[in-house]
């Protein structure tokens, strides 16, 4: 079973030879058996949330020996704050046409690739459409059915 535990990491200890265990050490004393590359995850004097277990094993002298097992380490974001979910709003396609028609025409207006008349702005203006239509509506896999039957 998974527990949670949140301690002041003091000191960080490399599996000894032989051993495929390295230990995280919290300020308390308290030993969390982890593999060599959780390690990594770890800085002495960093503030941690880890989940790990209680697992134990039979030593080659018949005693018991027990010890946590680091399972992960909790990632909190912005210094331990539980992080506000955000919802973008959502543009309907119609008006995402119009916006991009509308920024990319003012961009070529601003640098003068577009004249200040009316004929030169609808022409760039239907140009952009179609070029945006053709990246963003692309065709229905149902339009692709043209094949003569056999």
């Amino acid at each position: 079973m998974t527990q949670v535990a949140e301690f002041k990491v003091v000191h960080l200890y490399p599996p000894y030879q032989g051993k495929g265990l390295a230990a995280v050490v919290a300020h308390d004393g308290t030993k969390y058996k982890c593999q060599e590359s959780q390690l990594a995850q770890f800085r002495e004097g960093e503030d941690v949330a880890i989940n790990y277990t209680d697992e134990s094993f039979r030593s080659k002298t018949g005693e018991t020996v027990s010890f946590k097992k680091l399972v992960s380490k909790i990632v909190r974001g912005n210094g331990g704050a539980v992080q506000k979910q955000i919802t973008k709003a959502r543009m309907d396609p119609a008006d995402a046409r119009g916006a991009f028609i509308t920024v990319i025409l003012q961009a070529f207006i601003a640098t003068g690739k577009v004249p200040l008349n009316a004929e030169s702005i609808f022409a760039a203006r239907e140009q952009i459409g179609r070029g945006y239509d053709m990246n963003y509506n692309p065709q229905h896999a149902d339009d692709l059915n043209d094949e003569i039957p056999y």
